[in-house]
Parts: structure tokens; C-alpha cells; sequence
């Protein structure tokens, strides 16, 4: 057994113990992709990247050709070309930046980002942008960091070359696959800010914790359960990880 993997399997029974029912954020995205993605429909998935639901997710492939099949349309955007080369799930895929999509108006039910909206510099822009792009009475759903949750905003303290190696250590994921993070749209009250803004209602905002990002060293994940375990009252909601927000046009 890899070390790392030893890890993981501690971690987990920590985790069991400490914050029974926790769950990584990724699941609960995955289970309203699932309710919303509209069967026939057409839908656009913001910063696509590789892949629309990580790997390590079970039957994470067989979960996104299922819901890509339901649609009459899937496209998926990405402002970069090696990031959308290999992905193996939408077809139908376009190299842009989120602000400058060559879409007509109206011409999608559903738009969605995952993991995607604290890299975005101008949230003007890109919520206006998804807005102009769906029908009215459409939904754009996207799931991204909570910049009140400490984390994020030590986080965003740490030089990027720094969180680069930190990320290849904690996730495995290669330099080129992170990207600098802006946090320009990662509260409650951003989200409800630009919503109003740019044509959107604010249908929903879950704000949800996750799995702790320090899982492979379980020595400091045992404080980072501790802190999310706090962190589960309803009194300190507003600091989980993560935020679900589901904004439907106006």
C-alpha cells in the first residue's frame, strides 16, 4: 500500500469519528448537476478544463456521459487550450475567456462552473456574461470556495509559486492545472451583489463544508476536523469551505 494512501485511510476513520456525515463538497455539486442538468435541453459548462467532475469521484465519467447524454447540447468553455484538449466527456468544446463568449443571446437553459468563478478578475462581466447567454427562467450554477472560511483567506496570503507546490503535495495535481485565484466573487454577499446586478435571482446559496484539504497529513487534519466540526452550527455557517450558489435569470 502506497503511503499516501495509508494516509487517506486514516484519515477517513478520523474523520468518521470527528464529523460523522461529512462529505466533500464535489458529491453535493454532483447531486445538483444531476436534478438540474435539463433533459433535452442545452447547457454550457464554464472552465470545463479536463474534466466536469473530478477523477476520484466514483463513476465520475459514467456520471458525466450520463448527464451529457440527457441534453439536446452540451458545450463546454475554456480559456485554455491544453486545459480542454483531453477532455473525454463534451464534444462540442471552444476555447474563450468566460467575459467573451461567442454565443448568440438566449442560447442556453443551464450554465455552469465548477470550481471555476474565484479565478474570475471581472464578476461584472462574467456574471453578465452568463446572463446574456441564458434563457430567461434559466439557471447558472456554480460551486467555488468561501473566501470567509480562514483557509482561503490565508490562502490567498501565500505567493503563487508557493501554492503551486503546496497543491501538487495536498491534491497531486500538476503546476499547470493550477491557476491564480482572485476570490472577486466568493461570499454570500458578493454573489447577491453581482445577482442583482446583472439580471439574476438568488434562488439558493448552500454553504457547505468539505473534506479537509489537509487529509494526507492526518496529524494537522485532526485540527482541521475539529475547526469544520465547529464550523457545522448554523451560528458559523457563513465560514464553511465552500459555497452552491443557484442563481436563475430574471
Amino acid at each position: 500500500m502506497r503511503f499516501r494512501d495509508l494516509c487517506y485511510r486514516i484519515y477517513w476513520k478520523l474523520e468518521k469519528a470527528i464529523v460523522p456525515g461529512l462529505q466533500n463538497s464535489q458529491y453535493l455539486y454532483k447531486e445538483i448537476l444531476e436534478s438540474h442538468v435539463p433533459r433535452g435541453g442545452r447547457w454550457l459548462e464554464l472552465g470545463c478544463g479536463h474534466q466536469i467532475l473530478p477523477d476520484w469521484i466514483h463513476a465520475s465519467r459514467e456520471t458525466a456521459a450520463s448527464l451529457v447524454g440527457k441534453t439536446k447540447l452540451t458545450v463546454g468553455l475554456d480559456p485554455t487550450f491544453e486545459s480542454i484538449r483531453t477532455h473525454g466527456t463534451i464534444r462540442e468544446r471552444v476555447v474563450a475567456a468566460i467575459e467573451h463568449s461567442p454565443f448568440r443571446e438566449n442560447s442556453f437553459d443551464l450554465v455552469t462552473a465548477n470550481m471555476v468563478m474565484e479565478h474570475v478578475q471581472n464578476p461584472t462581466a462574467a456574471i453578465s456574461e452568463a446572463s446574456r447567454l441564458l434563457e430567461p427562467g434559466g439557471f447558472f450554477i456554480f460551486h467555488t470556495p468561501n473566501f470567509r472560511n480562514y483557509q482561503f483567506k490565508l490562502a490567498a496570503l501565500v505567493p503563487q509559486f508557493i501554492k503551486n507546490k503546496i497543491v501538487w503535495l495536498l491534491e497531486g495535481r500538476k503546476e499547470e492545472d493550477v491557476f491564480p485565484t482572485v476570490y472577486a466573487i466568493n461570499t454570500a454577499q458578493d454573489i447577491e451583489k453581482y445577482a442583482a446586478q446583472c439580471g439574476f435571482h438568488v434562488v439558493e446559496l448552500k454553504m457547505v463544508n468539505s473534506t479537509a484539504i489537509t487529509a494526507v497529513f492526518f496529524p494537522v487534519a485532526i485540527f482541521e476536523l475539529i475547526v469544520i466540526r465547529l464550523l457545522q452550527s448554523d451560528s458559523n455557517k457563513d465560514h464553511r469551505s465552500n459555497i452552491i450558489a443557484k442563481l436563475q435569470k430574471i
